[in-house]
């Protein structure tokens, strides 16, 4: 596992393989929030199991 300690972000890999990473990302602090970044060569997929989220795509959240 890899923490975050100033955001609480708690980050847990399932599955890495040159193809997929699967991750268990875990945001222990309420209101904290990502870096805007971005994955050119990556699709992404998100499962929220609890509570909220908020995303920003080409500037539109």
């Amino acid at each position: 596992m890899i923490e975050n300690r100033r955001t609480g972000e708690q980050i847990e890999f399932e599955v890495r393989t040159p193809e997929l990473l699967v991750m268990r990302s875990t945001w222990t602090r309420p209101g904290q929030r990502a870096i805007t970044h971005v994955h050119p060569e990556m699709e992404e997929r998100f499962e929220i199991l609890a509570g909220r989220a908020a995303f920003r795509i080409d500037g539109t959240e």
